[in-house]
């Protein structure tokens, strides 16, 4: 695995080396993309604290856009590690970076991976927030309905028992 002068091609025919600008180009757009999402998920934190829908659907359709450059650049590296005939992608890069002795590709590789896992610790803090935010709406929805959820207990065999009741909001 090598880095050479010779570019990197987009199509099915992507050549077996790289070159080092193309390489630090590819990061930097990852390494943009992936700040543009931090941000974003930072926003639609907020936005799903002070219930925005109208801001929660614009933050989605960005998200959306950071996340497609960065699935592209993951397939453009995907489809050259076929090419050096090695399924584990992440390591074969990693290798690559390292045989090329360029510290500022394996720099800038190192701050793309971290800002990757920054990336993932938010997103599941916001996902964490969405299935929140649906459980206290369907339980309101529920109370609405006059429907209570049932409550698992367990009864004298060890098997969960529900107790549900149903009231009507104006009984409740």
């Amino acid at each position: 695995i090598l880095l050479t002068a010779t570019p990197v091609t987009t199509g099915d025919n992507m050549n077996n080396t790289l070159d080092p600008a193309t390489v630090q180009q590819l990061i930097n757009g990852d390494l943009e993309a992936c700040r543009g999402l931090l941000t974003a998920l930072d926003q639609e934190q907020k936005a799903m604290e002070i219930r925005s829908a109208e801001k929660l659907a614009e933050i989605i359709e960005r998200k959306a856009t950071y996340l497609s450059r960065l699935e592209k650049s993951a397939e453009l590296r995907s489809q050259w590690a076929k090419t050096q005939g090695v399924l584990d992608v992440a390591s074969a890069w990693q290798t690559m970076l390292d045989q090329s002795k360029n510290e500022q590709l394996v720099s800038s590789w190192s701050s793309l991976k971290g800002l990757l896992e920054q990336c993932k610790a938010k997103n599941a803090i916001n996902g964490k927030m969405v299935a929140r935010n649906q459980k206290v709406y369907s339980r309101l929805l529920d109370i609405l309905r006059g429907q209570n959820a049932s409550n698992n207990l367990y009864n004298a065999t060890g098997a969960a028992a529900g107790g549900s009741r149903s009231q009507l909001v104006g009984q409740a």
